[in-house]
């Protein structure tokens, strides 16, 4: 059980420094391609953000009611 327990606390350092590894490799531009991906993600966050809100109200009503 030990073993599976350290191999997850592992799991996330692990895959960036893999797909650092990797970018340095592929000589990309690692920190525009950072910078390029946040922005993005935070579009997409806010098309979807009245959507999460509206879900968050519901469930909250459906638990006091």
């Amino acid at each position: 059980m030990s073993i599976i327990l350290f191999i997850s606390d592992l799991m996330i350092p692990l895959t960036i420094v893999i797909i650092i590894a990797y970018a340095l490799l592929k000589k990309a531009p690692i920190y525009d391609s950072f910078i390029s991906g946040a922005l993005e993600g935070m579009k997409i966050t806010a098309n979807i953000f009245p959507a999460l809100v509206g879900l968050m109200v519901a469930v909250a009503n459906v638990n006091i009611g």
